[in-house]
């Protein structure tokens, strides 16, 4: 992504201490303790980031960012101790960035991936972004972006209502699901309300149906 895709770029310092027991000190313990404790604190601050989140603008930590700033066992190795701590503190980057910025860069490839058939409805795309480094001059993103969107078949409405003219409610589902792919559920509204249940049927006059298909939610 450019520069344009994000607002913001901060470091954010976690600083955090665990411990575990042991005999004798080794590289593995301290290795263990550092791989545990740095996981620790990532899922920390990735707990916090919705706090950071505003209207049409996410937080992202890029977890593959995090560096060590400062580690300090609480004994060395070949030391003979009983628990071993370590006090840590790590450097990540978090960037802010507005979500109708990454819809926009997907939308385009979106639309070429609609298979034949389909459109796309007009409920907005949900995207999931995964960012996996920074650029070295800081104006760049390397990513990945997860999209869900909800399509719809496309149907020949003059001829399904064709089809369902004269009809009552009843008989609906057996024709709308044999002619709409992927079909869920129908609600007929016949106009106007006053008209007896047992005479409610759909127009005659095909002209005089509105066929409206909505995802399913």
């Amino acid at each position: 992504f450019s520069k344009d895709s994000y607002v913001a770029k901060n470091d954010a310092t976690l600083t955090g201490g665990t411990s575990e027991e042991v005999q004798v000190v080794g590289k593995d313990d301290q290795k263990t303790l550092l791989t545990d404790l740095t996981k620790e604190l990532i899922e920390g601050m990735q707990s916090q980031l919705t706090a950071l989140a505003e209207p049409g603008i996410n937080v992202y930590l890029i977890a593959d960012s995090a560096k060590v700033d400062t580690s300090t066992y609480s004994a060395k190795v070949g030391d003979t101790t009983k628990t071993l701590t370590l006090d840590l503190a790590l450097t990540a980057s978090l960037i802010k960035y507005q979500t109708d910025d990454v819809t926009t860069l997907v939308d385009s490839s979106i639309d070429q991936a609609v298979p034949q058939g389909y459109i796309r409805s007009s409920l907005p795309s949900a995207v999931d972004l995964s960012v996996s480094s920074v650029g070295t001059d800081g104006k760049s993103v390397k990513g990945s972006a997860k999209v869900k969107v909800s399509l719809l078949p496309v149907v020949n409405k003059e001829g399904l209502a064709k089809l369902v003219k004269g009809k009552k409610g009843t008989a609906l589902e057996s024709i709308l699901s044999s002619n709409i792919p992927l079909y869920s559920s129908a609600e007929a509204i016949i106009t106007p309300s006053w008209i007896p249940l047992r005479l409610k049927s759909l127009p005659l006059n095909p002209a005089r149906i509105t066929i409206e298909i909505v995802p399913a939610i």
